[in-house]
């Protein structure tokens, strides 16, 4: 079995925001259109809280990242429960927080993956999103839309 190496990408939503709770298959429809290839690079993500959200916003607050008061605050001003065992709520301050995850993309390490990934950051330049490696956490910048990075020639 011949396993070809990928990049694996996230498209994630910018901080101080909330996205829709279908944005991420949203993207994915979008860029299926706007990127055609004869590969399935990408698999957009809808919001779906659950006790994760809960667990990872307990973690933020212990590691003080983030705070109760503001968690309570962000939910009052927009008709959540501020109760911190509420998912929906904890999921809504964690990406007006950090932003999230909205699509996984995986991109085969060829001149065919190259040149979806220049498309990829030209169409997301002019948009609210980042795109960071999803297995080392860098960010793309998506300001020099014209090349592909140096890590993808390594």
């Amino acid at each position: 079995m011949d396993l070809q190496a990928i990049f694996e990408l996230e498209i994630w939503s910018q901080p101080g925001g909330c996205c829709n709770a279908t944005q991420g298959l949203e993207i994915e429809k979008l860029l299926k259109k706007e990127l055609p290839s004869s590969i399935d690079f990408i698999v957009g993500h809808d919001f779906s809280p659950n006790n994760i959200d809960v667990e990872n916003l307990s973690i933020s607050m212990q590691e003080k990242e983030l705070k109760e008061s503001n968690f309570k605050s962000f939910c009052i001003q927009r008709g959540l429960s501020p109760d911190l065992n509420d998912s929906e709520s904890a999921a809504r301050f964690l990406e007006y927080s950090y932003g999230r995850l909205l699509a996984w993309v995986h991109l085969p390490h060829d001149e065919l993956g190259k040149e979806i990934f220049i498309k990829l950051v030209k169409w997301l330049s002019d948009k609210r999103y980042n795109l960071q490696g999803a297995d080392t956490n860098y960010c793309v910048n998506l300001s020099h839309a014209g090349d592909a990075p140096l890590f993808w020639y390594e």
